[in-house]
């Protein structure tokens, strides 16, 4: 019997073929990998600013209630604030007032929001403290529908609605 040694050195090479990754697949899979964190990077901070302007209105409507709740049949909001007596009595949840009732930290910015009597008492004055430069007006224009004067928008720097006011990187708005 002949054999074949073309036949035979064909087969052992179909048999040693290559498994696993080559440095050029691990390079192509690093650059798509790379690609795709730059682009999660990208719209990051939008992604995390819709989720604070969502915990931001529930924030504002939970104030709101706990306020009037407060209020009852006063005749006008002197002497509320957020940790005497909203987070005190319990008239705010633990989302805003923390566990040790302080209201410390508490806004979707990692700052504190400040509650008081207006200087008309029958409304009362929120401020949102800390809020990232980039966003401050966006804040004060989506809030500005919810104050006392119920404006469509804050304007510029807050000039357009009474109820809504700009400094540096706080917005107070008058419930």
């Amino acid at each position: 019997m002949k054999t074949n040694f073309k036949n035979q050195k064909t087969m052992l090479r179909s048999t040693k073929r290559q498994r696993g990754l080559t440095t050029i697949d691990y390079l192509l899979g690093m650059v798509g990998v790379a690609l795709f964190i730059g682009l999660v990077m990208q719209f990051y901070p939008q992604i995390t600013h819709s989720g604070n302007m969502s915990s931001l209105n529930s924030h504002i409507s939970q104030i709101q209630r706990a306020s009037t709740d407060w209020k009852g049949l006063r005749s006008n909001f002197t002497g509320i604030g957020i940790d005497t007596p909203l987070c005190s009595s319990n008239y705010l949840n633990d989302s805003i007032c923390g566990d040790d009732g302080s209201a410390s930290n508490s806004n979707p910015w990692g700052s504190s929001y400040t509650i008081v009597a207006n200087t008309n008492p029958s409304l009362i004055d929120v401020t949102i403290a800390g809020i990232h430069a980039g966003f401050v007006q966006q804040v004060a224009d989506r809030l500005a529908p919810l104050t006392a004067d119920n404006c469509a928008y804050a304007g510029d720097g807050g000039t357009d609605c009474a109820t809504v006011s700009i400094s540096g990187q706080d917005v107070t708005i008058t419930l």
